[in-house]
């Protein structure tokens, strides 16, 4: 016996299901005649979608439940919505108590540069360290970030990533900021690829 669509000899699976057609072209006449349903090469139930952020088309099967174009717009979205998140608290502390931390963090504070392999970016950290328990009034003012000990417990450091919650802190304290070394710092973190991409939606 041959396959009805390659002529190929059927091998012993299709002879004793009694099937006329071998297992990929079987397949095939599968997904041209819409019985599976999926992502497969023949399968015909696409439409078109808006991407949330960048608002161009793109094709996506019918199952699929994607809202953007591609991973990256995903991931600069939600840093989008981490950022005015984070806007918002900060707009709801005083002008005294920011130009405070902001003294506080040039003596005490860093912005570390690094870059991430799996996401292919720099990777930015902020954190200050202290041995007095003014650390934990800072997390609980700020709502982010995560405590550390060091030296034994003698020291805390108080650190967080990511720019949706660097950026907005950077654009309230650089009016503050007199030392060169925090501004040279910063000009650095706001020439970042990806940080420049993001000014661009906020």
């Amino acid at each position: 016996m041959i396959c009805k669509d390659c002529n190929k000899k059927l091998g012993k699976f299709a002879k004793n299901n009694h099937s006329i057609r071998c297992l990929s072209c079987a397949i095939k006449f599968q997904w041209k005649s819409g019985i599976r349903k999926g992502t497969g090469k023949y399968s015909r139930r696409k439409k078109i979608k808006k991407c949330l952020l960048c608002r161009q088309k793109f094709i996506i099967y019918s199952h699929e439940k994607k809202q953007f174009c591609n991973i990256h717009h995903s991931q600069l979205y939600h840093t989008i919505i981490t950022y005015n998140e984070t806007k918002q608290l900060l707009n709801k502390l005083s002008k005294e108590f920011l130009i405070w931390f902001t003294g506080f963090w040039e003596g005490e504070g860093s912005l570390v540069r690094e870059y991430n392999k799996f996401n292919k970016h720099y990777h930015f950290t902020m954190s200050i360290s202290q041995v007095d328990n003014i650390i934990y009034y800072f997390r609980k003012k700020f709502k982010f970030g995560k405590i550390n000990k060091y030296l034994k417990g003698e020291c805390l450091g108080w650190t967080f990533g990511g720019v949706g919650h660097i950026l907005p802190l950077i654009q309230i304290m650089n009016p503050y900021i007199k030392i060169n070394k925090r501004k040279i710092q910063i000009r650095k973190f706001l020439k970042d690829k990806y940080v420049k991409e993001l000014l661009k939606y906020v």
